[in-house]
């Protein structure tokens, strides 16, 4: 079983990013979330593209947004999307969920 990469506490979210060979964890606080959202993304696979979900946390200091997705978080996924939830209420952050409530996807903004 896989370790979480995200930990929710009251006032800030922690995220374990891989840079290179090494995790970094990285605190979130949440004066410095503008909006979370949860949109669908495809992912490349050998043959192609598949269909997926992504979580989006974008951050007022961060040029790009902080994104983990069903595919790489399998069994952790749902359990992020309950507590992001939760969390973004408790803080008065703006909350998307695109794949449920429908819409257009939200496209992130990667350097390229």
């Amino acid at each position: 079983m896989a370790k979480p990469h995200l930990l929710v506490d009251k006032t800030e979210i922690i995220v374990s990013i891989l840079m290179g060979n090494n995790w970094r964890n990285i605190p979130i606080t949440a004066d410095k979330v503008k909006r979370i959202a949860i949109t669908p993304f495809k992912v490349k696979k050998m043959f192609g593209k598949k269909d997926s979900e992504a979580i989006l946390i974008e951050v007022s200091s961060a040029p790009f947004p902080v994104m983990l997705v069903r595919e790489k978080e399998k069994e952790h996924f749902d359990s992020y999307v309950e507590q992001l939830e939760k969390w973004a209420k408790n803080n008065h952050i703006t909350w998307t969920n695109v794949v449920k409530d429908g819409g257009d996807p939200i496209v992130p903004n990667f350097p390229k």
